[in-house]
């Protein structure tokens, strides 16, 4: 079989114009197009994906293979479509999240048709009927006959959100790429597969995906137990490098490489030492978000660092803030690297007396109370979380706010709700927070304005802390 690295560098990027071309009906099944699904099914495993099609390795022709059991390393059933047609699908749809090989860094989501049979040959030549009804199946079909036309995941969203996730693309493959460039990675420890956003399939995280996209060795742990520990210590680092990996580190792999052991961490130290950095500065009212490299030692994040940056906050929300420090700390722990290994970085102690700590948030801080200002019930919307929601309770049923913020000229009493041209203001202690996007419990998010239509205008409804 093919070098790994070989098979991954098959795979072409967002900005390579064969994914914007129409596919080339196969006209005859010889052993060239044999040779050619062969390679797409080997590209497709070392890159860990379920589908892939054949402009995504250059090849402007329409066969794509499948294979949505992918999951335990090895090959279970691959399907192989050649000039697939879908014949059939619903009306009825459904939403899930997507990621793609030639866009790495993002998932999205998509609504596709819940049913849909499409036709294809097989190698052998013969016509092939495959029908699935609301699965992975159906989205990977539908995601991979799109490829043949010309079309990709982000063309399904929005101009905004898919200039947004074309950023994060861009940024993923520059900054994915700069790293293992410019140095020799030689492997990778990160969090298992989990399910992520809507899906109940367990997904990659985004740095397995990168890491298995680079060709990296990689292995997953909650933990550094002694079997990671023996399996880092025989990839001989010269350094470890360590970003939101969740678990303290102990001495042994702090010591364990002769350059020391990096973390980037998320905040301004000495402020915000601790898990939420980025969420306490938020409910702090903090003006900036920042990023230091610093040594990891054994007292929580109390080692000298050597690089800082930051980013305005500016009413932003934490996943926002993240996405920006993230990329930003990417580009600081790259010129780091080479100032540490040219003896070169300057590594300014921490000021004790300056030190604040950022525990995890508990969902009870986010929950919004009508007794307390307008600014600290935005700020608990903006530093939410799925782990710890914004929530709140209106007209007796509880939901969760996922956009808010203050405004004037929208009077409402404290512990009321108002309703005014489709607009819906919280009175709060000193001002009216306005929502502009909630989920109710046991519903799908929605504008504020459309859940209020069903309050009927009641000019006497009340707001309470959950």
């Amino acid at each position: 079989m093919a070098d790994i690295d070989a098979m991954l560098d098959d795979i072409v990027l967002m900005g390579d114009p064969v994914l914007t071309r129409e596919a080339s009906p196969i006209q005859t099944i010889d052993d060239e197009v044999r040779a050619l699904a062969e390679r797409m099914i080997d590209d497709m495993y070392a890159a860990e994906g379920c589908g892939l099609a054949a402009p995504q390795v250059g090849e402007s022709v329409a066969m794509v293979v499948i294979d949505c059991d992918y999951g335990d390393g090895t090959k279970k059933n691959p399907y192989v479509l050649i000039n697939p047609q879908i014949v059939e699908q619903s009306e009825e749809t459904f939403t899930g999240s997507e990621g793609c090989l030639s866009f790495p860094g993002v998932t999205v989501e998509v609504e596709r048709p819940r049913h849909v049979v499409v036709h294809a040959q097989n190698l052998d030549g013969e016509l092939m009927r495959y029908e699935a009804d609301g699965t992975l199946l159906a989205r990977c079909l539908q995601h991979e006959i799109d490829h043949l036309h010309g079309t990709v995941m982000l063309d399904h969203l929005g101009p905004m959100a898919r200039m947004r996730a074309a950023a994060r693309v861009r940024q993923a493959i520059a900054e994915g790429e700069a790293l293992d460039a410019a140095f020799d990675v030689v492997g990778v420890v990160t969090r298992p597969d989990a399910v992520r956003g809507r899906g109940k399939t367990l997904e990659p995280s985004p740095v397995k995906a990168c890491a298995a996209r680079l060709g990296l060795p990689v292995r997953e742990a909650t933990r550094m137990d002694d079997e990671t520990q023996a399996w880092l210590r025989g990839l001989e680092p010269d350094i470890v490098c360590v970003a939101a990996f969740g678990c303290i580190l102990p001495q042994s792999v702090i010591d364990l490489a002769p350059l020391g052991c990096v973390n980037v961490h998320a905040s301004l130290l000495p402020r915000w030492r601790g898990a939420a950095p980025i969420q306490r500065a938020i409910l702090a009212g903090d003006r900036t978000a920042g990023v230091s490299i610093m040594r990891v030692v054994k007292e929580l994040d109390a080692g000298d660092f050597c690089l800082t940056g930051s980013v305005p906050i500016d009413g932003k929300n934490s996943a926002q803030v993240t996405d920006e420090l993230s990329h930003l700390g990417a580009r600081l722990l790259v010129r780091a690297l080479v100032a540490i290994e040219a003896g070169e970085a300057v590594w300014t102690p921490q000021d004790e007396t300056l030190v604040t700590f950022a525990p995890k948030v508990g969902k009870a801080e986010m929950r919004l109370d009508p007794d307390d200002t307008a600014v600290a019930n935005v700020r608990r919307v903006l530093a939410s979380s799925d782990a710890a929601p914004a929530r709140l309770k209106a007209g007796g049923r509880g939901m969760r706010v996922l956009a808010a913020r203050t405004v004037a000229g929208l009077g409402a009493r404290p512990g009321h709700l108002r309703i005014e041209h489709g607009r819906v203001a919280l009175g709060c202690s000193d001002g009216v927070v306005e929502l502009l996007e909630v989920k109710p419990d046991g519903k799908r998010s929605m504008a504020a304005g459309e859940w209020a239509r069903g309050l009927h205008d009641d000019p006497d409804c009340r707001w309470e802390r959950i």
